[in-house]
C-alpha cells in the first residue's frame, strides 16, 4: 500500500538516510545522542519524552513528520527501548498520530500495527535463553582450558609472559563476556562489540578445527573438541544474543507504574 505524503518545500528535502532531518529541529540533538555507538537507556529516555513534547517556537510540522517517518522506517533506531519497554517507534507512530491530517496519513500500516500490539500489553521483554545458555557453556569449556595456564603466566616474573596471559584471558573470554553483561546492563554498544567478537573468534575456532581435521587429519583431541565446541558456541550464540529485545526492561500494562 502506497501511503501518500503532503506537499513539502522541495522532494529535495526527503529522508533518504537513517536519522536525517531535512530541517533544523529541537530533537535532532536527542537523535545524534541516539545514534551515538555509546547510547545508553536515558538517551533513549530522553528522545521518548521529546517525542511526547508538542512542537517548538519555530519548529514545522513538516520538520516533525519527516524526523518522525525517519525513527519508523529505522530498523536499528526504531527497535531501540526506553525503561518501560515501549520502542522508539511506537514512539514516533504516537507523536505522527498527534500531528493530525495530513501527515498522520504518511503512517506506514505495519509500524500502525506495531503500535496498536504493544498498547495492548502484549510485547514483553524477551530474553534469549537459549542463547545465554549455549554462550555459557562455550565460556564454560575455554575458561576451564585456557584459565590453568593464563593464571601460571601472570604469575611469572617476566614481563612478555605477563602481557600473553593477560591476553589470553581476554581473547577467550572477553567477547562472550561483553555480550552477556552488555544484555543483562542494557549496554547497547557493549553488547554489539561482544557479539561482532563472538562471530569472528567464533569462525577463527571452527576454522581451525576444520583444517586440523579435513586436511591434517588429526585425531580427535582435547584441541580438537575445545576448538570445535568453542567455534560452535560463539557462532550460535552470538547470532542468538543479538536480539534488541533484550535491552529492554519487561514491559508494563498501560496504565500502570513500574515499582
Amino acid at each position: 500500500m502506497e501511503r501518500s505524503r503532503s506537499p513539502r518545500p522541495s522532494e529535495d528535502s526527503a529522508p533518504e538516510a537513517i536519522g536525517h532531518v531535512p530541517e533544523p529541529s529541537p530533537l535532532a540533538p536527542l537523535l545524534e545522542a541516539v545514534r551515538s555507538p555509546h547510547v545508553i537507556t536515558m538517551d533513549v529516555d530522553a528522545l521518548m519524552r521529546g517525542l511526547a513534547r508538542p512542537l517548538a517556537n519555530g519548529e514545522s510540522p513538516r520538520a516533525r513528520a519527516d524526523l518522525l517517518l525517519s525513527l519508523i522506517e529505522s530498523p536499528l533506531l526504531g527497535s531501540m527501548q526506553d525503561r518501560k519497554g515501549a520502542s522508539l517507534r511506537t514512539g514516533a507512530v504516537k507523536a505522527l498520530l498527534d500531528l493530525g491530517y495530513p501527515y498522520a496519513l504518511e503512517l506506514p500500516p505495519e509500524a500502525l500495527a506495531e503500535a496498536l500490539h504493544w498498547r495492548k500489553g502484549s510485547q514483553v521483554r524477551e530474553i534469549p535463553t537459549v542463547g545465554i545458555a549455549i554462550t555459557l557453556v562455550g565460556l564454560a569449556f575455554q575458561a576451564y582450558h585456557f584459565l590453568p595456564a593464563s593464571w601460571r603466566l601472570l604469575h611469572e616474573d617476566l614481563s612478555p609472559t605477563l602481557s600473553f596471559g593477560a591476553i589470553l584471558i581476554g581473547a577467550a573470554l572477553g567477547p562472550s563476556c561483553a555480550a552477556l553483561l552488555g544484555g543483562a546492563f542494557r549496554l547497547f554498544a557493549l553488547q554489539q562489540v561482544g557479539v561482532t567478537l563472538m562471530t569472528l573468534l567464533g569462525s577463527l575456532w571452527l576454522i581451525a578445527f576444520a583444517y586440523g581435521q579435513l586436511i591434517l587429519g588429526l585425531p580427535m583431541d582435547s584441541f580438537g573438541l575445545l576448538a570445535l565446541v568453542s567455534g560452535l558456541s560463539m557462532v550460535v550464540g552470538s547470532r542468538l544474543l543479538k536480539r534488541p529485545e533484550w535491552l529492554a526492561e519487561a514491559t508494563l500494562p498501560p496504565g500502570k507504574d513500574a515499582p
